[in-house]
């Protein structure tokens, strides 16, 4: 209240000092008429400033509203940026143990590879190999035998079917 007050005086102060200037100014236009203005007229001159000077007090009052939603909202979104850098964190926890993990399973699945395919599986493998073309060999000579012993039993029947008619033509003639 007190400060409306002095606010007040001020710009009736400022008023008549910026009038005096123009007056003085304005000198020749006036040719030596003197403007007065009267207590009523200094007074319906504040009256109007005092009514800009409101609207300008309740422009900054909306001003001071709009810029207090602002900083709750900033205050919100700093909360939420906060959350989002937590979340974050825990994702790049998360994501260096999936790539720890997945390092062991890659040492595994080398070991694997190495160790069980390499020095266990391959040897069995090279050796029972060897034990089907051993059997092979074994089993292609002996059915070349076989082809060779038919040959020479059916070289037998025949020979011994061409004797056993030969004998009979000789009992037959000795009879």
């Amino acid at each position: 209240m007190r400060f409306d007050y002095y606010f007040r005086e001020f710009l009736t102060w400022l008023l008549l000092e910026v009038c005096d200037k123009i007056f003085l100014s304005w000198g020749p236009f006036w040719k030596g008429k003197i403007m007065t203005l009267t207590r009523e007229d200094l007074q319906a001159i504040a009256g109007i400033v005092n009514e800009n000077v409101q609207d300008i007090r309740e422009d900054i009052k909306n001003l001071k509203e709009d810029v207090s939603d602002l900083k709750e909202e900033v205050s919100a979104l700093k909360e939420d940026v906060s959350d989002l850098k937590e979340e974050a964190s825990a994702l790049k926890e998360d994501v260096s143990d999936l790539k720890e993990r997945m390092s062991d399973v890659e040492h595994d699945v080398k070991d694997i590879k190495v160790v069980k395919l390499e020095n266990n599986v391959i040897p069995v493998l090279n050796t029972i190999h060897r034990c089907y073309v051993d059997t092979y060999e074994r089993y292609r000579v002996g059915a070349e035998r076989f082809e060779g012993a038919f040959i020479e039993i059916d070289a037998m029947k025949t020979t011994i079917e061409r004797h056993s008619k030969q004998i009979k033509e000789l009992e037959l003639k000795q009879a």
